[in-house]
């Protein structure tokens, strides 16, 4: 589910940082915010982190200066989380095992 939506979202914050109707962008880019806050609380794929999720949120973040305060902290809280788990994730990966010598 999450492959097919969260890409969707990602395509409409771009498409909000083209709008010229401030009222619909701004709209739109609040809505968008509180729909990528929803996934933060999902276990997700670094794919769709890497992939749909902070494309998306740093589309938005294009449109800060326009954005009411609650919504911009909002953002960049959800920016720094995700960055925080892809570089978990790398880090992890990066991790290995080492046996204790006897």
């Amino acid at each position: 589910m999450f492959s097919v939506v969260l890409p969707q979202l990602a395509a409409l914050a771009t498409h909000a940082s083209h709008l010229q109707n401030p009222t619909g962008r701004n709209s739109l880019a609040a809505a968008l915010i509180v729909a990528f806050a929803s996934a933060d609380y999902c276990s997700l794929p670094k794919s769709i982190l890497s992939g749909s999720i902070l494309p998306g949120l740093r589309q938005l973040e294009q449109l800060t200066p326009h954005l009411q305060p609650e919504h911009r902290e909002t953002l960049y809280a959800l920016i720094k989380e995700v960055e925080t788990q892809l570089n978990m994730t790398a880090f992890q990966k990066e991790e290995k095992y080492v046996f204790p010598r006897h």
